[in-house]
């Protein structure tokens, strides 16, 4: 895959809910913005996502994160309305060094739009949104163990304590 200069989230409805397209780099910018739309989902019953990341070529901890966050809120309701779409060559790309393709629900089937994709653009959060958004992701790394759990637990550590002095 080539690596671009652009980055972004494009949606389109799908027949039960939404597919969110992450092209190029998925990062904190683009995190918050996929949390909200996510929210918006996960309110209204039968809607379905899928997160393709089929064009991305990184994701940062943050988004990665945001990923593991969105799974354990839609896992709640005990039904299969969340999706990751990512072949095996894409997993690798982008789970190789946190193997967050053994807990999350990736799939290789891409799903189909029904209408035209728009832009979502970034969020807009104030400061101590942000930066809690960002301090949540990192413990719902911290929480799955692994290699990294030390430095992800750090990091949350030192944005809630960041977050106090706001």
């Amino acid at each position: 895959m080539a690596v671009t200069d652009s980055s972004g989230l494009r949606v389109g409805r799908s027949n039960l809910g939404y597919v969110v397209f992450v092209f190029g780099r998925g990062t904190m910018l683009e995190s918050s913005a996929l949390h909200d739309f996510a929210m918006k989902c996960l309110d209204s019953e039968n809607c379905t996502l899928a997160i393709d990341l089929m064009e991305c070529e990184y994701l940062d901890s943050t988004f990665l994160g945001c990923l593991v966050d969105l799974n354990r809120c839609f896992r709640r309701d005990k039904r299969d309305r969340y999706q990751i779409i990512a072949d095996v060559a894409c997993s690798q790309r982008l789970f190789a060094a946190t193997q967050l393709q053994k807990v999350l629900p990736v799939s290789d089937r891409p799903q189909q739009t029904i209408a035209d994709c728009v832009e979502l653009p970034s969020s807009q959060l104030e400061r101590k949104e942000f930066g809690r958004h960002v301090m949540e992701c990192h413990r719902r790394l911290a929480e799955l163990g692994g290699p990294n759990q030390v430095v992800f637990e750090r990091i949350a550590k030192q944005l809630a304590g960041e977050l106090e002095d706001l």
